[in-house]
């Protein structure tokens, strides 16, 4: 299981929304609206990569509990039930996830997480728990403490 890279809220949604906004960049109402929408939540990028020799963990041979397709779907989809933010006693959901395909071009494998923000105890905090309760892998439980402090710090593309 690899690395864990925080986007700030002037970075993730500013490309995502300008990529949905693409063909109506004229309505400002709907883009004030999307951008807003993509403000409300904290962002961050799972690198899920091979302990052993790299290569694509969605084609793992080594894996026999579970097929290509069903990893696929699983990365795609379903692995959003197994990821949340604990911020004190509140336990957070993730609200969207993207698989970033490579088709075997990167020894990794990249996940968009997106987490809703507007809660009370993420902006209060000094720690966040990432939690991430696989179910494929076959890694059981992990655990990541996060600093707020060094979370805010994250470098931001401003336009």
């Amino acid at each position: 299981m690899g690395i864990l890279n925080r986007f700030s809220p002037n970075t993730a949604p500013k490309a995502s929304f300008l990529l949905e906004m693409r063909n109506d960049m004229q309505d400002k109402t709907a883009f004030s609206e999307l951008k807003k929408q993509y403000e409300q939540s904290e962002y961050f990028v799972l690198k899920i990569k091979k302990a052993k020799g790299g290569g694509d963990p969605l084609q793992d041979p080594e894996n026999q509990n579970t097929d290509y397709y069903t990893r696929l779907k699983y990365f795609s989809e379903d692995i959003k039930n197994d990821l949340f933010l604990v911020a004190d006693d509140d336990t957070i959901p993730c609200k969207i996830v993207h698989l970033e395909r490579t088709y075997k071009l990167t020894p990794y494998t990249n996940l968009l997480l997106a987490f809703d923000s507007e809660k009370e105890s993420i902006k209060k905090t000094d720690k966040l728990t990432f939690v991430y309760d696989d179910h494929v892998l076959e890694l059981g439980k992990l655990t990541f403490d996060l600093s707020t402090a060094e979370l805010k710090n994250s470098p931001e593309i401003k336009f």
